[in-house]
């Protein structure tokens, strides 16, 4: 009798397990949506494949009843049934809007209407919602995105929505990343499109310091480099918005002005506003190296005819610089800088004699120079002076 009891109580225990195993099984199906189980087990009759833009395919099996009828129906697909009565589709979608297709299906097939959205996906469901005709989806989005559109999101909500043609998210992001552009994220503004951060730099609303905005303008353009452009350089360097340039940049700065704005002129030029930077360097500098640009030029222009050194641009140590004579000044800074190389219509390369050697160097130089080392230009003879040694006897001197 003993051991018949023992038997019976392991049975009813064993028999208890099994009920709380199905028990629980049953509460798991509850919660997962009949298009995430098996398509066997979940008695699914079409199928929906979508391919990602970025590359990648899923395909999800999913239920016509659950689709095209309930408070979550779809108008896309109740046409889609009623008039291909077919057992499957493909459709072609963003990177993001792929991403964010199960959350949309999730969405469908809740009994409770739960949207697990996100903010990277949010622009994305917007535009699910409004291509697959879904109100309740659309109404539940919307809500979402009045919350989650802060400062830190803008930029996401901006590239976005821009992706998708959402005007009115657009414009919303891009008045509120104007509003924070310094508190904004600058790895996210950075990725941006030049249309679409030149139009943060244009509104209205932009709220920056100028030094700031400099820094966040130089950094850029050298991520967008390939793609900078007159246009965009003028359309992201305003002079009311930065009519003063960060030391550090002002160089950087001042180069793509020379390479892109050769035109510009006048006190409020991107060029002037970065030798108005405080920045001692560039402007000790550029005058050292535009005197010695144009001393070469002078020394040339006779010899070399038909090429002027007015409205060109040369290369100093890389940095391209313009030739323009109310930029070169009429005497000499002391002492010349190393003259690394001169690039243009007139470029010339010389000998720089030390010792008993003839190390190659740039400098004026020419066959017909001579031997008194002066250079004889259209505006006269250049006589040598502090900073540049007279030629005597074939060797320099000083």
């Amino acid at each position: 009798h003993q051991h018949q009891h023992q038997h019976q109580h392991q049975h009813h225990r064993e028999h208890q397990r099994q009920r709380r195993r199905l028990r629980r099984h049953h509460l798991l199906l509850q919660h997962i949506p009949l298009w995430r189980l098996d398509a066997t087990k979940s008695l699914s009759d079409f199928k929906i494949t979508v391919t990602s833009k970025s590359g990648g395919t899923a395909t999800y099996n999913v239920h016509k009843g659950i689709l095209a009828t309930g408070a979550r129906a779809n108008a896309y697909f109740v046409k889609l049934f009623t008039n291909s009565p077919g057992p499957m589709c493909q459709l072609t979608l963003a990177a993001s809007a792929a991403n964010a297709f199960p959350v949309f299906l999730d969405f469908c097939y809740s009994s409770e209407g739960k949207l697990d959205a996100e903010t990277h996906i949010g622009a994305a469901l917007k535009y699910i919602a409004v291509y697959f005709g879904n109100s309740a989806l659309f109404e539940k989005i919307c809500a979402f995105i009045v919350k989650d559109l802060t400062w830190q999101t803008a930029p996401t909500y901006y590239a976005e929505a821009d992706l998708y043609d959402l005007e009115k998210l657009s414009a919303a992001a891009a008045r509120m990343c104007a509003l924070h552009f310094p508190s904004a994220d600058h790895d996210e503004l950075i990725l941006l499109k030049t249309g679409l951060f030149s139009t943060i730099i244009e509104s209205p609303h932009l709220t920056c310091d100028s030094k700031l905005l400099s820094r966040r303008v130089a950094d850029y353009c050298r991520a967008h480099s390939a793609e900078l452009t007159s246009e965009l350089l003028l359309a992201i360097t305003p002079a009311k918005k930065m009519p003063e340039i960060a030391p550090k940049e002002a160089l950087y700065l001042y180069e793509r002005a020379v390479l892109y704005l050769p035109q510009e002129k006048g006190r409020g030029s991107l060029r002037q506003r970065c030798m108005d930077a405080g920045n001692p360097f560039i402007q000790t500098w550029l005058k050292r190296a535009l005197w010695l640009v144009r001393t070469v030029l002078e020394a040339q222009s006779v010899r070399r005819a038909g090429h002027a050194c007015t409205g060109g641009a040369w290369q100093y140590s890389g940095i391209v610089l313009p030739v323009s004579s109310h930029l070169l000044p009429l005497a000499p800074p002391h002492p010349l800088p190393h003259f690394a190389s001169v690039v243009g219509p007139a470029s010339v390369r010389g000998r720089h004699h030390h010792g008993e050697e003839r190390a190659r160097h740039s400098w004026v130089h020419h066959p017909e120079q001579p031997p008194d080392g002066r250079c004889r230009g259209a505006a006269g003879p250049l006589k040598g002076s502090k900073g540049m040694e007279r030629r005597e006897g074939g060797r320099m001197k000083g």
